[in-house]
């Protein structure tokens, strides 16, 4: 149903109940998703190698996000070159005395 419909056809009191029946219960694609990924990570689970890591519903779902791992050096000097190179794009090894302006996108 388009926005312009739903603002013809259901009234504010409706839509409002809708939206707190949808905190109580919640319905849609990204539940379903959900749903999945557990039945999925719990089939997956009954089949495998009990010596390996457990499955999560996450595993099964495109869209979650995993956390990225972080990178460390032993060398706080090696980390700092790093962080610069990925954040800034300023290679420290030939910065020597240099100084440097980073352009930042005010758009975000």
């Amino acid at each position: 149903m388009s926005v312009a419909r739903a603002q013809r056809e259901i009234t504010s009191v409706e839509f409002a109940d809708w939206m707190a029946f949808y905190n109580i219960e919640p319905f849609g694609d990204r539940i379903a998703d959900i749903r999945m990924g557990m039945l999925a990570a719990t089939t997956a689970n009954i089949h495998r190698d009990p010596k390996t890591k457990a499955f999560e519903p996450a595993d099964f779902m495109p869209w979650v996000k995993q956390p990225k791992k972080e990178v460390l050096f032993d060398d706080p000097k090696d980390q700092a070159r790093f962080v610069a190179l990925a954040m800034f794009g300023i290679d420290l090894s030939q910065a020597k005395g240099k100084k440097f302006k980073v352009k930042r996108n005010r758009n975000d």
